[in-house]
């Protein structure tokens, strides 16, 4: 069971997502930012005492996500590939870097279990997306083409799941994950992308709210991210919006 009060097989984050224009140029400055050496230091502050890992060659995800009424939160269904993940998550609805945080359980039956929920709870809406995700330090980027909305980006800055930035107080643990680790699976579940190897734990960051949030808009800034282009609500919030209807989804699309 999915429980919000504990922080086992918890994933936080600080995030933003935007709209995108241009999805090649996106991409374009995104894998150039990521080959920049020195791109773990974007934020100006010294708080990549050693060389944190860089994922040069990006994960590519074709994702289907089915979401439940849910009494707060959200509730969703993720199939991807081989992977599918039952995903409980919350975010501060806010237009700049805002507190999120997910936690999952992985499920061996997608079909029984997405019928069952339906039952229980009904369906919300449906979310199929192509996702491509790099891994740059401390923070991670998703370039997402959405089927029915079009092309999105977001940033993250993952934290310590015991802490929360609403208090405003305290710093964020951070222990990266190793780019070897992460291909192992190219569809983690956010346990196994929070837990670390003694390796990756020598590496551990920790940021304070400020700087976690600095980082995400200084790689807005380095990617040419407006203001203007930012969104506070979900994929499928803006789907229903404009009548649900979700097309299939191809990397090439």
């Amino acid at each position: 069971m999915i429980n919000p009060e504990s922080t086992e097989n918890i994933v936080r984050h600080i995030e933003i997502k935007a709209y995108v224009d241009d999805y090649k140029a996106i991409s374009s400055r995104v894998a150039k930012l990521v080959a920049d050496s020195t791109a773990n230091r974007l934020s100006g502050l010294e708080i990549t005492p050693v060389a944190l890992p860089v994922n040069h060659h990006p994960i590519d995800r074709v994702q289907d996500d089915t979401f439940f009424h849910c009494r707060s939160g959200r509730l969703k269904l993720r199939s991807s590939g081989q992977y599918h993940d039952l995903i409980y998550y919350r975010r501060v609805k806010d237009y700049g870097p805002s507190e999120s945080f997910y936690q999952s359980a992985r499920t061996g039956n997608p079909s029984a279990l997405r019928t069952s929920l339906t039952s229980a709870f009904g369906e919300a809406g449906r979310v199929r997306k192509f996702r491509r995700t790099y891994r740059l330090g401390q923070s991670i980027i998703h370039l997402d083409r959405v089927g029915g909305l079009g092309d999105f980006i977001e940033i993250k800055v993952e934290l310590d799941a015991q802490q929360s930035m609403m208090n405003g107080q305290g710093t964020f643990a951070y222990a990266p994950v190793l780019a070897t680790q992460r291909t192992s699976d190219p569809s983690p579940t956010p346990s196994s992308a929070s837990q670390s190897s003694p390796a990756s734990a020598a590496r551990s960051v920790a940021l304070s709210v400020q700087q976690a949030a600095k980082v995400v808009e200084n790689l807005m800034d380095a990617l040419g991210v407006d203001l203007f282009q930012l969104i506070d609500g979900a994929y499928v919030d803006l789907l229903n919006e404009q009548g649900g209807k979700v097309p299939q989804m191809t990397s090439d699309s």
